[in-house]
């Protein structure tokens, strides 16, 4: 033993076989105590070794217990969102599982994968946010390896029941709603925001909420569920025998404002919660709107014109405004809220709703056409004298220049003149006519002299 070429050794990697001591006898070393410590030292990395050398068993693998979920698409059933609470289970499925090894306290947890049951295998790996479970059984292999190596395995399943609902594949599209029993029924939903695929419902509500004071419910009442993710507004039309005076309840409130056509109810929501279309009773239906006259108007500039809405001679409930609340809209915009309003409109045709609604709930509704017109022309500047010039040869002179036209709405405009800026103008008097158009269609036409005189000689 010579201290000085001391070589240090990875121990886990030593190939060793056979009894310890006969293979690190402590002659080796010159000192018996130091090869007892030394021996001490090194028996539990060999053993270890040994151990793993020897280990053939797999780790005994318990697979989570299978589960029966519902599709919330027409794809199926994806287990990235965690809305909802299918998708949720569907991800806690994946990430159950648990295995125990006679050697290794730890074996490596490997991504589960799905294995012949009838479809090709595929890891899932948590980067895969797209894959989502069909309708059917899809069969998963949960699998774990110890420090030997050996994989260890265990298989359950994801049942995917049959879409339940209307469809619904994006934004814009109108979709009918089917109730738990996949009929349809007389409601439907149109997404205005951003929406995601997935499946609505409308169930009949037995007992139906309570109504309001005042009113009475007209038809069915609807719990109306989706599992579409989505952003922005909803429209709900409920289909029947409606009338105008009918209003939507939207969770205990009344949805502002409620259109009617046709027999269907409309109005636009930002969530989805119980629905009832109510009807005023006998003895409350003194309140009516009244959104003033329609108005023609000249635009005043590129953004329209600024109307003025009046919707004062709405009749009070008990002679007081105070207790009505005043909505003025053009579909979901609002543009004010009193009886009186201001609000600037593009050029065109718009339909304003007024809504008033009075403190037991009691909603009237009026509308008013407004159309916003450009019939102005634009202003030609030209100059006011004749534009004189000298001839440059006897077929007289070349002539500049440069006129504008202004426009309320158009702003400055290009001016076109007959004959042309740059032409040769003929000795004598001559005429240009100019002419401007906006965009509108609305035309100037203007006219000045030339006069171009001959060029003296000595």
């Amino acid at each position: 033993y010579n201290p000085d070429r001391w070589v240090h050794t990875d121990f886990d990697s030593l190939n060793i076989q056979g009894d310890l001591g006969g293979i690190y006898h402590p002659n080796y070393f010159g000192h018996q105590e130091i090869a007892r410590q030394f021996l001490s030292q090194i028996r539990p990395f060999a053993q270890a070794k040994l151990d793993r050398a020897s280990d053939v068993t797999a780790p005994t693998v318990t697979a989570p217990a299978s589960i029966v979920v519902a599709a919330i698409s027409s794809d199926g059933t994806p287990f990235n969102n965690p809305t909802l609470p299918d998708s949720v289970a569907v991800a806690n499925f994946l990430n159950g599982g648990s295995a125990v090894d006679t050697v290794d306290a730890s074996p490596v947890r490997l991504y589960p994968i799905r294995v012949d049951c009838g479809s090709p295998s595929i890891f899932f790996s948590g980067d895969d946010i797209t894959f989502v479970f069909p309708v059917g059984v899809t069969c998963v292999r949960f699998s774990y390896r110890d420090a030997s190596n050996n994989i260890g395995t265990a298989v359950a399943s994801v049942t995917v029941t049959p879409p339940v609902g209307g469809v619904v594949t994006g934004a814009g599209i109108p979709v009918t709603a089917t109730d738990s029993s996949n009929a349809p029924q007389p409601v439907t939903l149109t997404f205005l925001g951003s929406a995601a695929a997935g499946l609505l419902q409308a169930n009949p509500m037995v007992p139906p909420p309570a109504v309001p004071a005042g009113f009475q419910i007209v038809g069915t009442a609807y719990n109306i569920t989706s599992t579409v993710v989505f952003t922005g507004n909803v429209q709900v039309c409920l289909a029947g025998a409606f009338v105008t005076g009918d209003v939507i309840y939207h969770n205990g409130v009344p949805v502002v404002p409620t259109t009617v056509s046709g027999g269907s109810a409309c109005g636009v929501v930002s969530s989805l919660s119980p629905f009832m279309v109510v009807r005023p009773t006998s003895t409350n239906t003194k309140l009516v709107a009244h959104a003033g006259d329609d108005q023609v108007v000249e635009a005043h500039g590129p953004k329209g014109a600024r109307v003025k809405l009046n919707g004062s001679s709405t009749p009070a409930v008990s002679g007081k405004h105070k207790r009505l609340d005043f909505r003025w809209t053009e579909g979901t915009t609002l543009l004010g809220s009193e009886a009186t309003a201001r609000a600037t409109l593009s050029i065109g045709r718009h339909v304003l709703t007024l809504s008033v609604t009075n403190n037991k709930g009691l909603t009237a509704s009026d509308t008013v056409e407004v159309v916003v017109r450009d019939t102005t022309a634009p202003r030609l500047k030209l100059f006011d004298g004749a534009v004189r010039a000298i001839a440059t040869s006897p077929a007289g002179a070349p002539v500049l220049f440069h006129w504008r036209a202004i426009d309320r709405v158009d702003g400055e405009l290009p001016v076109t003149c007959s004959p042309a800026s740059g032409e040769v103008f003929p000795i004598g008097r001559a005429t240009v006519t100019c002419h401007a158009s906006d965009s509108n269609g609305n035309g100037a036409t203007g006219s000045f002299t030339v006069k171009v005189r001959p060029l003296l000689t000595p």
